[in-house]
Formats: structure tokens, C-alpha cells, sequence
């Protein structure tokens, strides 16, 4: 009998507990904060900061993340590409601004874009809540930048995120990064 008390004596104490656990209750719309920023430095034909850009979400439905475009659900509408012009072709959203005689003005890069995908954050297809943090890299390619940009000056970002219902988050913006090349 002490031996069955020992084995089975934690069951009744781990059912209630797991009674008591609700599932947080956040909007459908996603919701993010910065976390951090990081900037490591690759040869690679050239000198590139790559930006890693960590931000915490919530998600109320956990619709969050798309495919890679090789796969055809994501690939279609409203994820299609629309020779650029789809902004939801994209689900991670980063404007890009340098710092200019002390001011941040909102910069574009003309051959790239730092806006990107990231995969299926729900792995296991259910409606439930999500939360946790999201960190996308991106390549910053200082021969890319415009003149006025000199060696040393600071760039920062603002961020934004949209689920696959295309509710867009709330919008944060980093901390300023130095780039050296």
C-alpha cells in the first residue's frame, strides 16, 4: 500500500493542477515588442552586417507564419508575389532608416528589401494562442547604401509582423545599430 501511495500519490495533485491551466486569452490580432537587436559582421564577396532583430509576440487564433514560396497554398492568393506589389507576400515587415546629420531618415533600399517570411510558428495546425520570440535575420550591404552614409553611422528599423488572416501587429521600432565596413 505505501509503495502505491508513492507511485500514484502525485497523480491527484497533477490532474488538479492541470484543471486549473487556461489558455491565455489574447487578440486575434498579433501583438509585438522588441526584444533586441544584434549585428555580426560576414566576408562573403564583401563585407555585410547581418541584423538579427529579436521581437516577443502574442497571437490570440496562432495563425502566425507562411511557407517557403515553393510550397503552393502560399503561393497563392493572398500570399502571391503580384510581380512586387502584394505587400502580403511577405509576413515580416522592416522599414530601414539612416541616421543623416543626426537625423533618422527613412531609407530604401532599390535592389533589395529586408521584408521576409517566416514559417508556420503553429506546428501542430490547431486554433490556440501562441506566444514566444521571433528572430529574423537580414543582410545589411554597406556597398548598397546611399553616399551620404559614411563608415560608423547608425541605422535602426521598424518592425511589423501580419498573421495569415492578414491582421497586421502593432509596430515596434530597435534600438540604433552601428555599421562599419
Amino acid at each position: 500500500m505505501k509503495h502505491l501511495l508513492r507511485k500514484y500519490g502525485l497523480l491527484p495533485i497533477l490532474v488538479v493542477l492541470a484543471a486549473c491551466w487556461k489558455e491565455p486569452n489574447f487578440p486575434k490580432e498579433p501583438q509585438i515588442e522588441f526584444n533586441s537587436i544584434d549585428t555580426k559582421y560576414i566576408e562573403d564577396g564583401g563585407r555585410k552586417a547581418l541584423v538579427t532583430i529579436a521581437v516577443n509576440f502574442k497571437d490570440g487564433d496562432g495563425d502566425l507564419g507562411l511557407q517557403a514560396v515553393a510550397k503552393k497554398e502560399d503561393a497563392q492568393p493572398p500570399y502571391d508575389f503580384q510581380e512586387g506589389r502584394n505587400k502580403f507576400y511577405y509576413n515580416y515587415f522592416a522599414d530601414s532608416f539612416i541616421e543623416i546629420n543626426g537625423n533618422f531618415e527613412p531609407y530604401r533600399p532599390s535592389v533589395i528589401t529586408y521584408n521576409g517570411r517566416f514559417t508556420h510558428l503553429n506546428t501542430d495546425g490547431k486554433t490556440k494562442a501562441l506566444e514566444g520570440e521571433l528572430r529574423y535575420s537580414f543582410e545589411v550591404i554597406p556597398a548598397l547604401l546611399p553616399s551620404e552614409f559614411k563608415n560608423g553611422d547608425r541605422m535602426k528599423f521598424r518592425v511589423q509582423i501580419a498573421d495569415r488572416a492578414l491582421n497586421l501587429s502593432n509596430t515596434v521600432e530597435t534600438e540604433p545599430i552601428k555599421i562599419t565596413f
